[in-house]
């Protein structure tokens, strides 16, 4: 059999119509480095070989110009593998599919080869892949390429009009928007000499404002001064306290009630000759204590500073009860006549949140214990006598009264008051917070208002922005 490539076919053997014609178009595909699938036949390669033969021979010489190829595929039954030579030389079907490919031979294009079995398959093509497997039959490879150009740049083409016809309408939309912001702008411009106007005097009334702004400032700055050296005292003397209250400052939110840091820390004198009252009253270890609401959360904290950080801190629990619940025994009135003299309780001496103030109470009893004068050191003895007083003050000691277990007898001991150590700065927290308080307000008091955007009614989707002059 010889076929030419182009419209020339001979078939120089001659068969009846029935023998062998399934054979050759087999041959031409197994041999042109086809696939079974193009026959449309059985699925395996081993198939091919006749029965009870190991394996067939397909030798196919192809005309070229300067010298033919002769193509021969060896298919082995039993493994459903297969060989290839070129010329009588071993090659892989890469070399094969290139000598076929040079050729422009695609047995698996209806329009080039049509086995019998896909006569239905061909029927099912459309008119569009008929001609594309057409001019990849018939015509050149650049044929088909050139095809798939045209296409593109037809889409190309139609898209670029669309783009077009969207621009136009684009331009007359903002056509008629330049003509409505024209006449907005005029609007615009007499409503802003209106606001320029307002901000010159909003400006002036700010002027005062300022000042008193820069007063509560310093105001601050000198309470947190005062903190900062309270803190420097703890850090000095207590390490492990200063540490545990940097730490606590971050992390409060990690308990479910309040927590506050150690009591010398939130403590306000009101004056500072009373701060020695005060300190030799209370004893360190609970002037170094953070104070909790909960239970729960005092453990916890204890509980941390020991097992992960290492740190030996005081904790204490306040009560529940309100400060104004604790009663002193004595009204202030009767103390302060003559010749006892008193003038202060010790819980008037200072001020503090509520839950250290009801653990003060509770467990020094500052709402109880009077703070005397000269005169009443002078009649020390008069005053047991008088009153059931278990401590009190005299400008320069501490009387302790106690009763003998064995002869009932009142025993009193005075203890010079040493100097303050801790709280040597009248540290206010409240009134800090109150200037913090203040200077917000005055902050938005004092900002110069921005210029307000003009806000056209005719078309609410256009948007103006300025800055003040």
């Amino acid at each position: 059999m010889a076929i030419w490539n182009g419209l020339t076919i001979e078939f120089p053997i001659i068969t009846a119509e029935t023998q062998g014609t399934p054979s050759l178009p087999c041959a031409v595909v197994l041999g042109l480095r086809g696939t079974s699938a193009v026959l449309g036949r059985v699925d395996k390669l081993g198939h091919f070989v006749k029965q009870g033969k190991e394996k067939s021979v397909v030798e196919i010489e192809l005309f070229k110009a300067r010298k033919n190829a002769t193509i021969i595929r060896e298919i082995v039954a039993s493994s459903n593998m297969s060989t290839w030579a070129i010329n009588g030389i071993q090659v892989g079907q890469k070399q094969v599919e290139e000598q076929v490919e040079a050729l422009n031979i695609h047995v698996e294009n209806h329009c080039q080869f049509l086995p019998q079995e896909m006569v239905e398959e061909f029927a099912k093509m459309t008119k569009i892949e008929i001609l594309g497997a057409t001019e990849k039959s018939v015509g050149p490879t650049e044929m088909y390429n050139l095809h798939l150009q045209l296409k593109s740049l037809q889409q190309s083409n139609k898209e670029m009009k669309n783009k077009c016809d969207e621009k136009e309408k684009h331009i007359l939309k903002l056509q008629r928007q330049n003509e409505r912001n024209r006449q907005e702008m005029q609007q615009h411009n007499e409503y802003k000499k209106y606001v320029d106007q307002i901000t010159l005097l909003e400006k002036k009334k700010h002027i005062n404002a300022e000042d008193e702004r820069r007063g509560i400032q310093q105001q601050i700055q000198t309470l947190q001064n005062q903190e900062n050296m309270r803190l420097g005292k703890l850090r000095l003397r207590y390490p492990d306290t200063h540490e545990a209250v940097l730490w606590l400052k971050q992390n409060k939110e990690r308990f479910q009630g309040l927590v506050f840091e150690p009591v010398m820390l939130l403590i306000h004198v009101k004056s500072q000759p009373f701060a020695k009252y005060i300190e030799n009253h209370i004893a360190m270890k609970d002037l170094k204590a953070f104070v909790f609401e909960k239970e729960n959360d005092l453990h916890q904290l204890l509980k941390l500073m020991r097992d992960e950080k290492h740190l030996r801190v005081n904790a204490v629990r306040a009560p529940s009860m309100p400060p104004n619940s604790f009663k002193a025994p004595y009204s202030l009135d009767d103390l302060k006549k003559r010749p006892y003299c008193f003038g202060y309780f010790l819980r008037e001496l200072f001020d503090a949140p509520d839950a250290i103030m009801s653990y003060l109470c509770q467990r020094y009893r500052v709402h109880e214990v009077p703070l005397g004068t000269e005169t009443t050191k002078e009649n020390v003895e008069q005053v047991i006598k008088t009153f059931s007083l278990s401590t009190f003050h005299t400008p320069e000691s501490r009387v302790l009264v106690k009763k003998s277990v064995y002869s009932g007898q009142k025993i009193t001991s005075n203890t010079a008051l040493r100097e303050p150590q801790l709280l040597t700065e009248a540290l206010d927290v409240e009134q800090c917070q109150q200037l913090q308080q203040q200077l917000q307000l005055l902050n938005s008091q004092i900002v110069i208002p921005r210029f307000t955007p003009f806000r056209p009614t005719s078309n609410p989707t256009l948007r103006h922005s300025s800055r003040e002059p």
